[in-house]
């Protein structure tokens, strides 16, 4: 992921070419590859993080959210098909990320997280990195603070053409933390106990 959009999609082709094996995030991959040349359509990463109170564990996704003619939809890949494919059919961002929330509940998942990005450039060659979290928010179970995250969602999905022309003029250049950050979250996360093999986070 973070590498340049031409790399993950020379990685896509390579999928294709040898029916490999893949996850959600090689899927996403594929999806960018696969609506390449359809300018039409606006493309922007969207993951999700979800646990399944039964078990206590915790599993991330992604999937490529898909916009035409003001609707949205998305493609992806997952175990569970109520996780990858919508049509496109919902009115705003935030509408689509309230369907996945409810298709997460139909397969006993507790939607806790989402991560959206900027919508994927339609050059062939392009050699700017993909903007996979550009807006993060909790999904809380109370009805005020799941209207904010839909209403902030929906904007986002609003402005992100803009957004990512912005971010474009920055120099569109991955995040990356400073060593001394970086060297205090390593120092954290060493101090902190095993995780069982029920807390490890794996890939819905």
């Amino acid at each position: 992921k973070s590498r340049p959009l031409r790399l993950l999609l020379d990685t896509a082709r390579d999928v294709t070419r040898a029916a490999l094996p893949i996850k959600c995030v090689e899927a996403t991959f594929v999806a960018a590859l696969l609506t390449q040349q359809q300018r039409d359509l606006e493309r922007v990463p969207l993951a999700f993080k979800s646990f399944v109170p039964a078990t206590s564990a915790t599993y991330k996704h992604i999937v490529l959210a898909v916009k035409h003619a003001s609707k949205w939809g998305a493609v992806g890949l997952s175990r569970r098909r109520e996780l990858y494919y919508k049509e496109l059919t919902y009115d705003s961002l935030g509408d689509l990320v309230l369907e996945f929330r409810r298709s997460y509940e139909r397969v006993l998942h507790t939607l806790v997280r989402v991560r959206v990005g900027l919508p994927l450039p339609h050059e062939p060659l392009s050699d700017e990195h993909v903007c996979w979290a550009a807006l993060t928010l909790r999904i809380s179970a109370t009805d005020d603070e799941l209207n904010a995250a839909v209403d902030k969602l929906s904007e986002h999905g609003r402005a992100a053409r803009r957004l990512y022309d912005q971010w474009r003029r920055a120099g569109a250049k991955p995040k990356r933390r400073p060593a001394a950050a970086a060297a205090s979250a390593a120092s954290a996360a060493a101090r902190q106990p095993p995780r069982t093999a029920a807390s490890r986070e794996a890939i819905a």
